[in-house]
């Protein structure tokens, strides 16, 4: 699973930054090529405990893992980006999934 560390969402693609183990890339994304978009909240471990977070996972035609942006590791503001990809599911008619933990 692809952890995304920043987003810049653009007119017709997103350029994300990509940590996959230790190491990090960038990727362009054009919307069209998104299948599913699932909107989560989950629970994460931190040090001793536990703590919910939002995360939202893209499936993309170019991979079959999902890319994960999660609200305690994006750099750029996770409501922004939330609200903007909800719109862009709506305009591209892209599978939208809610879950909640």
């Amino acid at each position: 699973m692809a952890q995304v560390l920043d987003v810049n969402l653009d007119i017709e693609e997103m350029k994300v930054q990509v940590e996959n183990g230790k190491t990090a890339s960038s990727q362009t994304i054009a919307y069209e090529s998104i299948q599913k978009i699932q909107f989560n909240r989950e629970k994460v471990k931190k040090w001793f405990g536990s703590k919910t977070v939002e995360s939202i996972r893209i499936y993309t035609k170019q991979s079959e893992e999902p890319l994960v942006l999660r609200s305690d590791k994006l750099k750029s503001s996770f409501s922004a980006a939330e609200s903007y990809l909800r719109k862009v599911a709506l305009k591209n008619h892209v599978i939208v999934e809610t879950h909640n933990e």
